[in-house]
């Protein structure tokens, strides 16, 4: 009923973590992050990296717990392609491919980079993935393309 106006340390501490999980994702070089991932990632940056781990610090097991809405609120901006997983990663509209996938995708493709699936002189290599979506997921696509600029990163 509002009662005091007093927020809820649960739901405080949530959104803290939920914070923390975005500046490691979003900020992978500050320091703090790069000592996270380095602890609890093998280094890597990406929507995946947030799985908790055997014998964690409290502050990882918060961020592992806020992961599924780290996930939902966060999108990949193409640059040059070479970070961003082609089938796996929600770079189209926040929703991954494979998870639109009309006919299942071999594992051996699942690997495969946005920058994988482009060619710089004639754009998107459509016999290596229009087999498995619909055209709907097609039209999308090729509204986007890849910056052939190597220092243009992909960014969340």
């Amino acid at each position: 009923m509002g009662g005091l106006s007093i927020v809820s340390a649960k739901q405080a501490n949530a959104a803290f973590e939920t914070k923390l999980g975005w500046r490691v994702l979003a900020e992978p070089e500050k320091f703090g992050a790069r000592v996270l991932r380095y602890k609890y990632c093998k280094g890597r940056a990406d929507l995946e990296m947030f799985t908790p781990k055997q014998g964690m610090s409290n502050i990882w097991s918060g961020i592992s717990a806020q992961a599924a809405v780290i996930r939902v609120g966060t999108a990949v901006s193409i640059g040059n392609g070479r970070n961003t997983l082609f089938w796996n990663h929600p770079w189209l509209d926040g929703i991954s491919l494979s998870d639109r996938a009309i006919l299942p995708v071999p594992q051996d493709k699942l690997v495969n980079t946005v920058a994988d699936m482009w060619c710089s002189e004639t754009g998107w290599n459509w016999d290596e993935f229009s087999d498995y979506l619909a055209p709907t997921e097609l039209l999308k696509i090729d509204s986007y393309s890849v910056s052939p600029h190597p220092d243009r990163l992909d960014a969340v």
